[in-house]
């Protein structure tokens, strides 16, 4: 049970990191240069222009990547019912396979599973509104004129 549960950690990133390392690309390559550069003249050291100038200005995306990232693994029904099966793991069922097996019942009542999918929602809500505030972009909009 435990390799199992640590397979599908590994697809979960696999599946995820290509999209998340790109948008993370991109965003990095609209910080200019010359703010990286005014930080060493003014003596910070290359690690400590990322960690002080690039970090700090990249937090919206680096935020909009973690929600991406969350909600793919958080919704995801296909590995996760390939590889835990239907029956074979029920400690490590994820919330769409513990669903899928609540509706599966002969006795299913519909306002329950209905009412399980709402509340299925609530953690990526919750996430969403903690960090909105790191969502605003534009940081850099008038930081440096060329």
């Amino acid at each position: 049970p435990f390799g199992t549960g640590v397979y599908l950690i590994m697809v979960y990133v696999i599946q995820t990191l290509p999209v998340s390392l790109y948008m993370l690309g991109n965003y990095f390559r609209t910080i200019p240069f010359s703010i990286e550069e005014a930080a060493i003249i003014d003596g910070c050291s290359r690690v400590q222009a990322i960690f002080k100038i690039v970090i700090p200005l990249s937090l919206p995306a680096i935020v909009t990547v973690y929600i991406y990232a969350f909600m793919i693994g958080w919704n995801e029904y296909l590995f996760a019912s390939a590889f835990l099966g239907l029956k074979s793991y029920k400690d490590l069922f994820t919330l769409p396979i513990g669903l899928n097996a609540f509706s599966g019942s002969a006795h299913a009542v519909w306002g329950r599973l209905m009412a399980a999918s709402v509340v299925s929602a609530i953690p990526i809500i919750i996430i969403f509104s903690l960090m909105q505030k790191y969502l605003t972009s534009g940081f850099t909009a008038g930081g440096v004129k060329e």
